[in-house]
């Protein structure tokens, strides 16, 4: 019995430190992604947490995105703009709104710049 608990002990302690070697890999990523690819990684994220249909709308004003990424205002609306003029947002009003083939060229987006940096 008390070797079977010890197994299974390990076993989640692996687990755990499996688990917060990839939050901390993932954070150094992210502070290494340039300011454009923070915005995008964000509209993924959003997207996959809170996206339960075809079309996903939100509103987070610049300053707001601006605190989630870590980035300037400026770089928050120059890559909006970007992704707006490329086809991959649309924007109504203050809110940005992404289909799910808009998500999934982001998505592709963000997934060559993290296999560029070795990830």
């Amino acid at each position: 019995m008390a070797l079977k608990r010890c197994i299974c002990l390990r076993m989640e302690t692996e687990r755990i430190i499996g688990y917060l070697l990839d939050q901390s890999r993932k954070e150094r990523l992210y502070v290494m992604l340039p300011g454009n690819e923070r915005v995008y990684l964000i509209l993924t994220n959003l997207y996959e947490t809170y996206g339960k249909c075809d079309t996903y709308r939100v509103y987070l004003s610049r300053k707001d995105f601006s605190e989630v990424t870590g980035v300037s205002e400026r770089t928050i609306t120059r890559a909006l703009k970007d992704l707006e003029e490329k086809g991959l947002i649309a924007r109504d009003g203050w809110s940005i709104v992404m289909t799910w083939e808009q998500y999934q060229k982001i998505r592709e987006l963000v997934g060559v710049q993290i296999n560029e940096t070795g990830e």
